[in-house]
């Protein structure tokens, strides 16, 4: 369970901390890990996740909506 309250399925190997992340363009969110607190928009790539409700581009549009900005970060 997410800390906004989404339910859904994640890699084993996730843990507390980790982000829920939906790439445009992508069909499914990923859980990414910060790579340390010193650089907090550099992630590791975790794995695809299920996450009810925010599966195919639901959250893009909600977040379009409601007018928030996308953000931007580095995978390594």
């Amino acid at each position: 369970m997410s800390q906004k309250g989404y339910v859904g399925l994640c890699p084993k190997s996730a843990r507390k901390g980790d982000v829920i992340a939906v790439l445009p363009g992508g069909m499914v969110p990923f859980i990414l890990r910060p790579l340390n607190d010193s650089q907090p928009t550099y992630y590791t790539l975790v794995g695809e996740s299920y996450v009810h409700g925010i599966m195919d581009g639901e959250a893009i549009l909600e977040q379009r909506r409601k007018g928030d900005e996308l953000h931007e970060f580095a995978i390594k």
